[in-house]
Parts: C-alpha cells; sequence; structure tokens
C-alpha cells in the first residue's frame, strides 16, 4: 500500500502529530510511506529522521501577505500535487490536520481516483477560530474525505450529527503523547519549593482561564504557598484585572518555542485543563509522558484522555470551585499525588504509545483501501 502523509501547517500540534505518526508508518513493511509538507513548518528539519520513499514538499508562507500571495501559486502546487500522486502510484493520501489550503486539492481526489483519509481532530471550531470561513473549509474538508480518522468517540458522534457521516467510515485513534522522553520514575510532590500549576497554550475563551484564575483565588487560602505560570499567546485583555489582583502568577504572554516546551513541563507540577469546550488535548498526552498529574474539566473530550483518580483528576462541574477542590486534591496529599504520575506514566507507556496508534491506524487505512471511494 502506498501512503502519502500531507500536511501543509507549521507550527503547533499538526506538525508534531504528523512527525511522530510518520516514524511509526515508516516502521511498517507492508506500507511505502511518501510525504507532503511545509517547508515553514518548524519541525522541518526534524522530518529527515523519517524514513521515506519519496517526497512532495512545498514553500507555503510565514505571514498574512505570504498567505494571499501564495493563493497565486496554487494552481500550479495543485498541478504538481496531483503529479507526484500519479507517478508515484498512491494509494491513499492521509491528512494529519486540516489547512486553510486543503480546499485548493481536495476536490480533484475523486477525478485522480485517490482514496482520502483526513485525520479530524474539531468537527466544529472552537470559540474564537470559529469565523464562518474557516468552518466553510473544514466543512468542504470533511464532506470530500472518504474516511475519518478521530481521536475521541466525541469527535466521531459529531461527525455523524452533522455530516451524516458513515459510520463504518470513522476509525478511532487517540492522540499520542509529545514528549520527547517518558519519564522513568513517578513525580514527588515538591517540599523544597512551593508547587507550580501550569496553565500552557493560546489563550481562548472556550479554554476557561476566567475559571482557573477563580480556582486559584480559592485555592490560595488551603494552599497558600502555591504559584500558578500561565504561558502562551493570545489576547489576555480580558483576564488581566483578574490576574493583577492575584499574587504568586508568572505570565509569559507569547508563541512558546518547541525547545522551551520540555523546560517548562519539567519546572511545574500539576497541568490544569479549565476548559469549558474540547474535543481533546495533546499537552494531556505531553502531561502524562513527564509524569505530570493533570486536572481537567468534566468535557466530554477530555474525559476520554483522562481517567479519574487513575491517570488524572476530572472535576465535577466546570466552574471555578470544582476546579479548586480537584487541584487540592493533589496539593494535600503527596501519596496522592504520586499515584496520579504513575499512572499518567502507565498511560503514556501503553494507550499513547506512537507505535501501537500507528498499527492501528495501518489497519484504517487497509479498511479504506478495501470499500474504495465514497464520494
Amino acid at each position: 500500500m502506498k501512503v502519502l502523509i500531507w500536511h501543509w501547517g507549521r507550527r503547533g500540534g499538526g506538525p508534531k502529530y504528523t512527525l511522530e505518526l510518520s516514524k511509526e508508518l515508516a516502521k511498517i513493511d507492508q506500507l511505502e510511506l511518501h510525504l507532503s509538507l511545509s517547508r515553514q513548518s518548524e519541525l522541518y528539519s526534524k522530518f529527515s529522521d523519517v524514513s521515506a520513499f519519496g517526497r512532495f514538499d512545498i514553500s507555503t508562507y510565514n505571514s498574512v501577505f505570504g498567505f494571499v500571495a501564495g493563493l497565486i501559486r496554487l494552481p500550479w502546487i495543485k498541478y504538481k500535487f496531483f503529479k507526484y500522486l500519479k507517478d508515484n502510484d498512491i494509494d491513499i493520501v492521509v491528512c494529519t490536520m486540516d489547512h486553510l489550503w486543503n480546499w485548493s486539492i481536495v476536490g480533484a481526489f475523486a477525478k485522480f481516483h485517490v482514496k482520502y483519509v483526513l485525520v479530524v481532530h474539531d468537527a466544529n471550531r472552537h470559540p474564537g477560530e470559529d469565523q464562518l470561513w474557516r468552518r466553510l473549509l473544514l466543512d468542504y474538508d470533511i464532506r470530500k474525505s472518504d474516511g475519518a480518522i478521530v481521536l475521541t468517540s466525541s469527535v466521531g458522534n459529531s461527525l455523524q450529527e452533522q455530516f451524516s457521516y458513515p459510520k463504518n467510515r470513522i476509525f478511532r485513534s487517540v492522540h499520542g503523547h509529545f514528549g520527547e522522553y517518558i519519564r522513568d520514575t513517578p513525580r514527588i510532590l515538591p517540599v523544597e519549593r512551593r508547587p507550580r500549576i501550569l496553565f500552557f497554550g493560546r489563550v481562548l475563551p472556550y479554554k476557561g482561564l476566567d475559571l482557573l484564575l477563580k480556582a486559584f483565588r480559592g485555592l490560595k487560602e488551603a494552599v497558600p504557598k502555591v504559584e500558578l505560570e500561565i504561558w502562551g499567546g493570545g489576547d489576555l485583555g480580558p483576564y488581566l484585572e483578574d490576574i493583577a489582583k492575584l499574587k504568586d502568577i508568572k505570565l509569559v504572554n507569547r508563541w512558546i518555542d518547541e525547545a522551551e516546551i520540555l523546560g517548562i513541563f519539567e519546572r511545574c507540577d500539576i497541568l490544569v485543563l479549565p476548559y469549558r469546550e474540547a474535543s481533546q488535548s495533546g499537552v494531556v498526552g505531553l502531561a502524562m509522558a513527564y509524569g505530570m498529574p493533570v486536572v481537567v474539566t468534566p468535557i466530554a473530550g477530555l474525559r476520554e484522555q483522562v481517567k479519574h483518580e487513575i491517570n488524572g483528576v476530572i472535576t465535577s462541574s466546570v466552574d471555578a470551585e470544582s476546579l479548586t477542590k480537584g487541584l487540592e486534591r493533589l496539593l494535600l496529599s503527596a501519596d496522592f499525588y504520586t499515584q496520579i504520575s504513575q499512572g499518567g506514566l502507565n498511560t503514556a507507556c501503553n494507550d499513547l504509545s506512537w507505535k501501537n496508534i500507528a498499527l492501528g491506524v495501518f489497519e484504517d487505512l487497509k479498511s479504506v483501501a478495501v470499500q474504495g471511494r465514497r464520494n
């Protein structure tokens, strides 16, 4: 089976997911792996470690101007892309995360008799990312696919409900961990310094930073010597007044470079996701690989990633009081903290193993190959 893994994104979780999955797919003897990447990807150089049979890489953009100017090149890129598919007799194209330029490509797969599988991270755009044009592009991408790999069952359910997507063409996978390594031993709650709570990632309304700030205020009453670190870009305007009223907060409001992430997760002790909605989160697996306990709200996607009091803590509801109680549960019991740390490590080693994920994806692709195109 000849498979091309396709992702033209530059930053964030898309390139990471593509890299880790590609490394393991390349090791499967019955699969001939090809790649199509953006040369502007922040992880582009790391793909040299992937044993691919061939590559069709392109230059995308680094700015809004570059994005607009690049539209002029799309017809030529499309021609070269499909020439590559034809010359190499590619059976299936797998897009590991939707991209703003996908619309120029996906409509032609049927004409060239190539099957198309899309990894659907989210069936709906999140608040703050849900502009009409972005929603339409994602909808078009989903409708043109012949198979959908989802990372949580909740996303699969959304595909069936909103797109009438055939159940037998939806394939359940999981989001592997992005850790540079898996820690050998569980963590111990620090006693020689103040414990640090981490909020990591781009600040958007649905991520509930306002809930976390309220929870942190309440937490200070039970655990006075605790710190909160907020790392990520995005608009902090709505939260600055609350942040100014609180002590012991470290704030780094910018894009976080890939090289910084390991150090951030090593210096902090608990990851908290106070989200109001989520399909899944890549940082959950990252924390587990590093043995960092996680506290999450009871949102459908996060409930599938975290097993309550086994590899993390799921709050009873989406509010500040419940977040405070979840954090207290870990901070007031050193034994429980270490137990959850070990549970996360066990999950990272087994359920979140990229080798196991790749083998599952290979089986999914064989199913698509048998079923053929749906469009």
